[in-house]
């Protein structure tokens, strides 16, 4: 965003005590529902595929096989098969910038509830208390032993490679599983992002070889000439950052791989061995049921996939100078590009807020009930960034804008603006041009200043107090840019807020706001108190006074601009210092940020040339720290959250935007501006919870399709069973959960054998499994425990025995209760013998 992106042009009408329905009207356009928005796809794809069905059955084969990992035992889907995430709580744990495990978990133990926050302050609403926890530990995501790749063996269809002491991940003498260095962000709609990673450093541009696209230009792939030769060429397909990213982990010396392995050396092993062999595939499954064979895998080769997938001249078998075969001197090529069209097809675009803009949106009306008070609410607050005057202001929108909830999009998605560099103040400038006033102590927070002037009808002026002469006599008075009349505050109600933005307008050459932001919450002790902020954004660099009743209470000093990359900002999770994030580079000089490589000189051939921002090298580059902003649907599924997995909760997440960030004062030379404390009430964060839940789509908490899966064996984890198109649910399976319910280990509910799967559903398809008809699993119940001591034993046999040939109801040894103990209840006995107990 620039200064002025997160603001609307024109000054709205202060208007108090407004119904939700009427408050929903006055924001206006809401983001459109995704299904509106078609998934991104490379303009040059049809020159490398012929078939893109085969392409996308070949992209999921390949993202859920577990044989592509150098042990045979690591898939993508492995950080990636919940929701897109890896929800996993054992060997979880990276020991952060400081290489020491400070959290209470040790290499290959498992995360538990304290675990989180990693950062915990006295007063979770406010970081001016006291910082009570402060670990760099991270939650990442287990990948593979440290070992270094030796060769083939064809023959065994396996990797040969030698153990390397792992110095970091060992418990005594014995290597452990490595962990990566940040959390796995979900893939779910990760095709509308403009670059992958946490970092961005999947490049938009595929080069066929690696992630780095243009940056690479060693980076070619083989094309069979018509002249029956082999030619070495660069390509370079538009939007495909899912194909650069896809090729990174899986040759990761810590995620996937072997160290030194290639993909050509993957190819070699893998072509010719039967796709997801090792695993069950259901027969329903959407994408891959009719290639399902019946004792588990596909019934094809991924040679056979890919001959089919791609076009003749990427994939023949004349060998390069090297030695290697084409099709697997190109095996990148077919990687990267069938993951992208596999992932291209995750897209949860059948969320209730997807309906409710559908039906409408706020224009729906009471009739449009997709989302409840509480939800519009939430939608309020989150999408406030000053114009609505009768919801708390929340910022959220600000970053997580769009119909994916992320600025990180492509332009079609975000909006007009392609230059993907995009110029605003720092928390650090914005600072000088921003006072609170409030009459009483906020957070602890030194800066606020004393609301000593009454405000009931206050006039509040933006005043310009130097102008260019060519603008203003000699002696002429200074120009009031802006003004606001506050309404009644005294009579207000509280907690209440109300928020005014006036358009700056600087004969045209300029365009920015003054902000106005008042807020009333109930105190500790039951008192109301009132707090002031009044804000310049966008003016040209210099003082400005603001006044009230015509009384100077403050000047704002505008400073100059910094330069982000879009979508990528550093907002306090943890100090800068410890992972510069978009601030590093390419290990080869190169920046990763297009921000620096535009100012350093760099070619960026990413950018649309016609609308590349200028970066002048003394302007301030505000990439240090800054990670990718993540779309939010599925949000309460995709825990734990942040780039260092370091909150278990949305409401954590909740809390520390609403202190401002956990390091804001340390990062605030980076910081973006819109990183401010909120004052939101736990009321207000409730709805705003509320809202992010109603962007789940409940096919992906129900892995129904497309996001349905073959089955996936999880080291340190349960396997997770192969779920067809009808879903968990239609197969006795409950649906996902979320982050912190795995983490709290508390038993499913409806699943007493512990089994994972639904006992009432079990019993529908079954009802042998609960002979005696009352809903409980005989193997729950006990069913035979004639003697109730929780044992099938010889007490029940002779009490049935004993029994014999008596008739009534509720007698104890009438297991099947037909009102007479006979050889059915002998049976029921001896067939749950020893069962129990």
């Amino acid at each position: 965003m620039t200064n002025l992106d997160h603001l609307r042009p024109a000054a709205i009408a202060a208007a108090l005590l407004a119904t939700s329905a009427i408050a929903l009207a006055q924001v206006g356009a809401f983001p459109p529902s995704l299904r509106t928005i078609p998934a991104p796809e490379p303009p040059e794809l049809m020159q490398f595929v012929q078939d893109r069905e085969t392409a996308v059955k070949l992209g999921k084969a390949l993202f859920w096989d577990i044989s592509v990992g150098s042990d045979r035992m690591t898939a993508c889907a492995s950080c990636h098969g919940h929701a897109g995430v890896d929800p996993r709580t054992v060997n979880m744990v990276h020991p952060g910038a400081n290489g020491l495990f400070e959290g209470g978990v040790a290499p290959g133990g498992a995360k538990h509830e304290e675990f989180f926050p990693t950062t915990v302050f006295a007063d979770p609403h406010s970081r001016h208390s006291a910082r009570l926890r402060n670990i760099d530990d991270v939650v990442g995501s287990q990948g593979v032993l440290s070992r270094l790749f030796l060769d083939n063996d064809l023959k065994t269809a396996v990797e040969v490679c030698e153990d390397e002491p792992d110095p970091t991940f060992h418990d005594g003498d014995v290597s452990l599983r490595q962990v990566t260095g940040r959390n796995p962000p979900t893939v779910v709609n990760a095709v509308y992002n403009i670059r992958n990673f946490w970092d961005g450093r999947a490049n938009p541009r595929f080069n066929g070889v690696n992630h780095l696209g243009a940056v690479d230009p060693t980076a070619k792939v083989w094309r069979h000439e018509s002249d029956g030769t082999l030619n070495e060429v660069s390509i370079s397909l538009h939007q495909a950052s899912l194909a650069s990213q896809a090729v990174g982990p899986v040759l990761s010396a810590v995620e996937m791989s072997c160290s030194g392995r290639t993909l050509p050396d993957l190819a070699a092993r893998l072509l010719d061995q039967r796709a997801l062999a090792l695993q069950s595939v259901a027969a329903t499954d959407a994408t891959l049921g009719a290639l399902a064979a019946p004792g588990g895998g596909l019934l094809v080769t991924y040679r056979e996939m890919i001959e089919s997938a791609f076009r003749p001249e990427w994939r023949g078998t004349l060998a390069t100078p090297e030695g290697i075969p084409q099709i697997e001197a190109n095996f990148s090529l077919f990687f990267g590009l069938a993951i992208q069209l596999y992932e291209a097809t995750l897209v949860s675009d059948e969320t209730r807020y997807d309906r409710w803009m559908e039906a409408g949106g706020p224009a729906g009306g009471a009739a449009n009930t997709w989302l409840t008070p509480l939800e519009k609410r939430g939608l309020e607050i989150f999408h406030n960034t000053g114009e609505n005057p009768n919801a708390p202001i929340g910022y959220c929108s600000a970053c997580h804008s769009t119909s994916l909830f992320t600025s990180a999009t492509w332009p079609e998605v975000s909006g007009p603006d392609p230059s993907g560099i995009e110029l605003m103040p720092t928390a650090l400038d914005a600072q000088f041009a921003e006072v609170v006033f409030a009459d009483h102590a906020v957070d602890g927070d030194p800066t606020i200043r004393l609301l000593d002037f009454a405000l009931d009808g206050a006039l509040i002026e933006l005043e310009q107090p130097e102008v260019a002469a060519t603008k203003k006599e000699p002696g002429e008075p200074a120009v009031i840019l802006a003004s606001v009349t506050m309404p009644a505050v005294s009579e207000m109600a509280c907690p209440s807020d109300f928020s005014q933005i006036e358009t700056v307008l600087d004969e045209g050459i300029l365009d920015g706001h003054f902000v106005v932001i008042l807020r009333r919450r109930i105190l500790e002790g039951g008192d109301c108190g009132t707090a002031l902020t009044l804000r310049v954004e966008g003016l040209h660099p210099g003082q400005y006074r603001v006044k009230v009743n015509g009384t100077v209470v403050s000047l704002a000093t505008v400073m100059p601009d910094s330069a982000y990359d879009r979508g990528f900002y550093n907002i306090g999770v943890r100090p800068t210092a410890e992972d510069l994030g978009l601030g590093g580079d390419h290990g080869n000089g190169v920046p990763l940020s297009w921000t620096r490589r535009v100012q350093g000189g760099f070619p960026t051939p990413e950018l649309d040339s016609s609308h590349i921002v200028i970066v002048p090298p003394e302007l301030h580059t505000a990439v240090n720290g800054a990670f990718k902003t993540p779309g939010l649907r599925n949000i309460e599924l995709t825990g734990p959250f942040m780039h260092n997995g370091g909150m278990s909760t949305l409401r954590q997440v909740m809390e520390f935007y609403n202190r401002g960030g956990d390091f804001h004062d340390e990062n605030r030379s980076d910081l973006s501006p819109d990183m401010n404390t909120l004052s939101l009430t736990d009321e207000d964060i409730d709805a705003v919870i509320a809202f992010m839940k109603s962007l789940t789509d409940e096919r992906v908490r129900d892995e129904r399709a497309p996001f349905d899966h073959p089955e996936l064996p999880l080291p340190n984890g349960a396997t997770l069973p192969a779920v067809g198109a009808e879903g968990r649910e239609a197969n006795c399976l409950p649906v996902l959960r979320a982050f912190d319910e795995i983490l709290a280990g508390a038993p499913l509910e409806g699943d007493c054998d512990g089994d994972g799967r639904l006992d009432a559903c079990m019993i529908a398809h079954d009802a042998s499994l609960d002979a005696n008809g009352n809903g409980v699993l005989d193997s729950c119940d006990c069913h035979g425990d004639v003697t109730g001591d929780g044992r099938v034993d010889g007490g029940d046999l002779s009490a049935v025995l004993a029994a014999w040939g008596l008739t009534g109801d509720g007698l104890a040894s009438d297991l099947d209760g037909n009102g007479v103990v006979d050889g059915a209840d002998l049976v029921g006995v001896l067939a749950a013998w020893g069962k129990c107990g």
